[in-house]
Order: structure tokens, then sequence, then C-alpha cells
């Protein structure tokens, strides 16, 4: 055995070394947290990105299906543009879409994203193209008055 003598650094390790490897995932957790709060208060779902400000109500329904992806989404803007899905169309072929989107299996219900400050005509005009297609159901889509 060897003595420490003068020069303790210079002790003989006879232990084998050992590594320890932590991560800290709490920082990666917050993030997600906070991540998950911003969309779960995010309005804006509804309108796919098309500049509308939907009108505010005091009790809304919810509309599950208009999320889907095969649902009839008809938008009204206030400067008088007509969108299907995320597509502009005049008011002269909304009933040819509408008829195309019922033959590949959607819905018989349309959902109307009106902008809040539209014109009352423009939506009268689209409400009369829809019927025109025998679809009585119709469904706004709004916001909750907070």
């Amino acid at each position: 055995m060897q003595s420490d003598g003068f020069f303790p650094s210079r002790k003989i390790n006879r232990r084998g070394n050992r590594y320890w490897v932590d991560l800290n995932l709490w920082p990666f957790v917050g993030v997600l947290l906070v991540l998950l709060v911003i969309m779960m208060l995010y309005p804006g779902r509804g309108t796919h990105g098309l500049g509308t400000d939907l009108a505010v109500v005091s009790h809304p329904v919810s509309l599950w299906f208009a999320a889907r992806e095969d649902a009839i989404r008809i938008a009204v803007t206030r400067d008088d543009n007509f969108y299907l899905g995320n597509s502009k169309v005049t008011i002269t072929e909304i009933p040819q879409k509408i008829r195309e989107s019922a033959k590949n299996g959607s819905e018989k219900r349309t959902y109307m994203e009106a902008d809040g400050r539209a014109k009352y005509g423009s939506v009268e005009r689209v409400l009369d193209k829809i019927r025109d297609v025998q679809i009585e159901k119709v469904s706004f889509v709004v916001y909750k008055k907070r």
C-alpha cells in the first residue's frame, strides 16, 4: 500500500469512474404548458384565417361538426367577398360548389361565417343561394360574449 505522504492529491483511486447523467425536463414541461394555455385561449379557431370578425352573442351553442374537413363553410366578409372553405368564389358559383360538396358526402348543413360588419343584403343573397340547393339547415358561426 502506498502512503499519502506529502502529496495527498496523488492518492490512488481504487473506485471506478461513475457517470451520472441527469436531464432536467421541467423547463420543457413549462414551455409545453404555456403553449397549451395559449392554444386553449386563442379565439380565432373557426375562421380558418379568412380575416372575418365574427358576430358576438351571449348564448352560443357549440358546433363541433363545423371543424370537420368536409363541412360546408361559407364566409362573408365585410367587403362583400365570399369564401367557400378557403377558396374565394363569386355569388353565382356558390350553388354549384355546394352541390359538388354534397355529392362528395359532406353533411347537408352549411356553416355561415358572416363578418359582424357585413351587409345584411350580402348575407341574405348567400342564404338565397343556399336555399336554391335545397339545404335548409344553416348554422351561423359566432363568438361568445365575454
